[in-house]
Order: structure tokens, then sequence, then C-alpha cells
């Protein structure tokens, strides 16, 4: 069937439930006719089918409250989920929401907090299409911002099985971390829903005492291997086309950032050690606490100001006006009162740089 007569389908069952908008069956008919649209589709045009089904899922949304039957209730929300399995492949952010999908709205970890790293997401999206080469995040404590970013490494794994990634940071603790999260989403199907996102791929080896991890098949550099940058990395990790050097907080506080030359000694780590593991095409993601305009993603901002592939995100603990950005839902985040009284109780170089991403 041609795209054309797959879009004339969806048209006419759109007009018919909005005669009978109460009929459930009219739901799955209209999200069947969105498969066949994708599968109709060239590769590089499958987005146009997320248009059609992004828009099925806002009307099942609106819907859930009229349907007539407990039954019906159930079979429409059931659509929405597949709406989100249906995109979850491509769309980072339908990744987010279906990686959660069974757990208890105030267990889940990405959608009370959507609102605001919603635009974080769609940065890690831009990164993993090559949209961007580089993307540096600096966000407060506590926010979030590595659960995102281990989310967005095995949606990379998923996709891309058989491509070397690595995570480093300033200490084993954290890495070792890194590595435990990343197996526990991959393996634990009672809590996220990543092997019914990606059931052609298997874990066929993992190693807590090299911190890697490796889909289909054993390969030398494994699809993520985890190691601090202290750590051997010269010989031992490789970043291959596509893969992803995901650096989170290699400089592990201020007193590191006041001290010179362990500075500098830190960013000629980060450059003979990782920087120079990447491979042409390999794609860099630098999370860190803004301490000091000397630390490597305050050098690399320096270095690539001009480059519209290297990409800055930075979100303050509180806008202009002292109201906290990260006032989350179920009460996981921080209020205005939380921040106002970590401002009055630490020193003007933490608070800037530790809050606010702005290095003292």
């Amino acid at each position: 069937m041609q795209p054309k007569q797959c879009i004339a389908i969806i048209d006419s069952i759109k007009a018919y439930a909005k005669q009978n908008p109460t009929e459930a069956q009219v739901y799955e008919d209209w999200f069947q006719a969105v498969v066949n649209l994708r599968d109709a589709l060239p590769q590089d045009k499958r987005f146009d089918a997320y248009k059609y089904s992004g828009e099925l899922r806002s009307v099942c949304a609106a819907m859930m409250g009229k349907m007539k039957t407990g039954e019906d209730v159930a079979k429409v929300y059931d659509i929405i989920g597949r709406t989100y399995l249906f995109e979850a492949k491509d769309v980072f952010d339908s990744y987010c929401i279906y990686l959660e999908w069974n757990r208890a709205p105030e267990k889940k970890f990405y959608q009370p907090r959507r609102r605001v790293l919603k635009v974080l997401a769609d940065d890690l999206e831009d990164l993993f299409y090559k949209r961007i080469d580089f993307l540096g995040v600096s966000l407060p404590a506590r926010v979030g911002k590595s659960t995102l970013c281990i989310f967005f490494i095995t949606w990379l794994m998923g996709n891309r099985p058989d491509v070397a990634s690595v995570m480093s940071g300033h200490s084993d603790k954290l890495t070792n971390g890194f590595y435990g999260e990343v197996l526990s989403i991959i393996t634990d199907p009672v809590t996220y829903n990543w092997g019914k996102i990606f059931p052609d791929v298997q874990l066929v080896d993992k190693s807590a005492k090299d911190e890697s991890v490796d889909l289909n098949r054993k390969k030398r550099f494994p699809t993520l291997t985890c190691r601090s940058i202290g750590g051997t990395l010269t010989g031992a990790v490789e970043i291959g086309e596509g893969g992803v050097l995901y650096s989170d907080d290699l400089i592990e506080d201020l007193e590191e950032s006041l001290n010179v030359e362990r500075l500098n000694n830190k960013y000629d780590a980060y450059l003979n050690q990782l920087k120079d593991r990447k491979k042409q095409g390999a794609l860099e993601l630098m999370v860190g606490t803004r301490w000091n305009v000397l630390d490597p993603l305050g050098r690399i901002q320096n270095q690539y100001a001009d480059n519209p592939k290297y990409r800055f995100r930075v979100i303050p603990a509180v806008d202009e006006n002292g109201h906290s950005n990260f006032n989350y839902d179920y009460g996981v985040g921080f209020d205005d009162a939380y921040y106002a009284d970590m401002k009055a109780s630490i020193d003007d170089a933490t608070w800037w740089a530790k809050y606010m991403g702005k290095p003292y």
C-alpha cells in the first residue's frame, strides 16, 4: 500500500471517530492504519508516521473519561501505551515514557520531571541523530540529569548494540553506580520495558570487575564500558562511530577545582585518555558542575563557542525571580523555599557553581 493510500485511510477513520467518539474499536483501527503508514514509508521518512500516532494519542487521552465502559477505558489506555512503544526506538521522549509505563505514577522517574527535563531529552535525541556532535549539560544536583543520561545510554545501546560507548567520571564509585543502573534497566523486566522496546537485542556478557556490558555478541570493545578517569583507559576502551563518550563530573568538587595543577592534570587526562579514544563519527556527552571557568567543560565551551555542532545546556536552580525551576510533581523536586534556604546556607562560590551553573 502506498503512503498516500494509508493517509487517506487514516483521514477517513479520523472522520468516523469524530462522529463516533466513544466507539473504542475506531481507535484500534486508527492505530493499525498508522502502523501501516510507517511500514509503507522509506526509513528516512518514518517520523512522518509519528505525527499521526501523536495525534491519536492526544485524542485517546481526551476520550479516556468519556468512554462508556471500564473495558473501553482500558482499551483506549492500552492504545496510548502502544503509541509510545511504536515510537520508542526512534523518539527518545517516547522511549523514556514507555520504559517506565508499568510503574505507578509516583514511582516513575521521567514523567513527574518531564515538564522541565523534556528540553534536555530533546538535546540528547539531537546528539543521537548527529544533529550535534557534543552536548554539555550543567544542572543542579539531584534534579535527575544523571538518571536521564543513563536512560539515554540504554536507548543508544539498544539501537546500536554493536557500537562501543564509554562512561567515565572522577571515581570508581561513580562509574560503578552507573554500570549498575544501566544493567538494572536492561535486565529488570518488572520495572522497565527495555526488553519490549528492543526484543531482538540480547545481553551476552557483563563484568562487574571491568564495569562492562556487551549486547548481541562479545566484542573486544564492549557495547558499554564504565571506567573512572583515573583507571586504565588507554588500549582498554574505544568509542565507535555513533557511540558516545559520556563524561560525568570529571571534577570532583570545589576543592579540586581550586587547585590549578590538579585542574590542568585532569584536563590533560581527559584529552589523552578519553577524547583520544574516540573514533571518527563518535559523539560526546559531558555533564558536570561548573566549578571553574577552566574546568574541562568550560575549556571546551570556550574553544567551540562558535561551532553550531556544540551545544551547552544550562538550567539554573531558580529563575530571575527566585522561583524554583525544579518543582516536580509528586514532591520529588525542590521548591522555592528549599533553594532559598540552600542559598542562605552555603558560600556564594558553591551556590553559583553547583546550583546556578555559573562558575564563580
